[in-house]
């Protein structure tokens, strides 16, 4: 009998499992995996030897900034007609300025008038 995988997901992440590995519990109406032996969790493990992420210095940062709500409300129409997340939306189009070097046209009004 062929064994079937089934892509079993939990809140951290997921996991391909043998059919035969997996029931569906209809009480609580969710996945229920028979653990095998091996799959319990060691007290320690040892990470001397562990890397560090080389792509650490390339990973996403949260930051919070105040925008126009028509600058929210441009994107999200395109979000709409591209199908893609507005905000990632608004990422790509900052990437793009980053790559192009390109610089925002900004003229700055003191008010003042020279009487000179």
């Amino acid at each position: 009998m062929k064994s079937q995988l089934i892509l079993h997901r939990t809140k951290c992440c997921c996991r391909a499992v043998k059919s035969a590995d997996f029931e569906w519990d209809e009480e609580k109406n969710r996945s229920n995996i028979n653990k095998g032996s091996g799959s319990t969790m060691r007290k320690s493990y040892d990470f001397s030897k562990g890397v560090r992420n080389p792509y650490l210095s390339e990973l996403k940062r949260p930051i919070a900034v105040e925008v126009n709500a028509d600058t929210i409300d441009y994107f999200k129409r395109i979000a709409g007609e591209t199908g893609l997340n507005y905000q990632l939306l608004i990422n790509l189009y900052l990437e793009d300025c980053t790559r192009n070097d390109l610089r925002p046209n900004i003229e700055w009004n003191s008010g003042l008038t020279d009487t000179g």
